[in-house]
């Protein structure tokens, strides 16, 4: 567990004709283990003033590299804020590459009894399936759910030349539904093009740290070590798809901020009229 001091909350507001009544949502990304405050009261607090309808997870909660060479309580920061948060609100949980690498290539046991914790506690796992929040469609996309050769998930990894085929989000979550509103949690934020020709109208991603290091506004390195990433912290615009990447709470590996405070996000669904 890391301490951490200091978060800052970001407010987004989308308006759209498939919302009917008004949707406030909380989501985390890439906490890697950090605390805020003890056991993480101050990001808990943070997260019971809003009041949302549900809270949305995006993957990296842990550290992977800890959970192979057993680090004692490596997953106890995100077990205990998530299942804290499980009492009092609808949880929505999509892996990040961290938690499928756990799951994929660590003995099982050490897998189980972290998603078994959380789903004692009430958190809903989201990898590759779609629940109805009203008229909301909430979606987890986990590309490497049936990925059986390490070489493929290692270019995902890596930030080499995996890419989703063109029609994998259908064939993992379905044709998306015109009529509904489309939330897709999605961890990384590359893979745009293909968030939006699935039909998400609103994507939800991280990964990327911020860029570790603003300079001149821009992110310095993402998460896999590529020097400039594209996609780094708040709103982008793929034709009728909206996808905000969150700056996430902790790191790992590069474990540095500057220019770059941890995130918080608050999300706002309104109708139209």
């Amino acid at each position: 567990m890391k301490k951490r001091k200091l978060f800052k909350t970001e407010e987004y507001t989308f308006k759209s004709e498939k919302i009917a009544k008004r949707k406030l949502f909380v989501f985390l990304s890439d906490l890697h283990g950090a605390v805020y405050g003890h056991n993480n009261d101050a990001l808990k607090a943070a997260i019971r003033r809003v009041k949302p309808d549900a809270v949305l997870i995006g993957g990296d909660m842990v550290i992977a590299r800890d959970a192979f060479f057993r680090i004692p309580n490596w997953e106890k920061a995100a077990i205990d804020l998530v299942s804290d948060l499980a009492k009092d609100n609808k949880v929505y949980y999509c892996n990040g590459n961290h938690e499928s690498v756990i799951r994929k290539y660590r003995n099982q046991a050490v897998w189980l009894n972290f998603s078994e914790a959380l789903i004692d506690s009430g958190v809903e796992f989201i990898n590759n399936k779609s629940v109805e929040f009203d008229e909301v469609i909430i979606s987890g996309f986990e590309p490497l759910e049936e990925v059986k050769h390490f070489n493929i998930p290692r270019a995902y990894f890596k930030n080499t030349k995996y890419l989703p085929k063109m029609d994998e989000l259908d064939n993992r979550l379905g044709i998306a539904r015109n009529d509904r509103y489309n939330l897709l949690l999605a961890h990384k934020p590359e893979f745009i093009k293909e968030y939006s020709i699935w039909g998400a109208d609103l994507v939800l991603s991280g990964h990327n740290h911020g860029g570790v290091v603003k300079l001149f506004n821009k992110g310095l390195v993402g998460a896999s070590m590529k020097l400039f990433p594209e996609y780094t912290d708040g709103v982008y615009t793929r034709n009728n798809t909206k996808m905000i990447v969150s700056r996430g709470l902790g790191s790992h590996t590069l474990d540095i901020r500057i220019n770059n405070p941890a995130e918080l996000s608050v999300i706002e669904l309104l109708p139209v009229f």
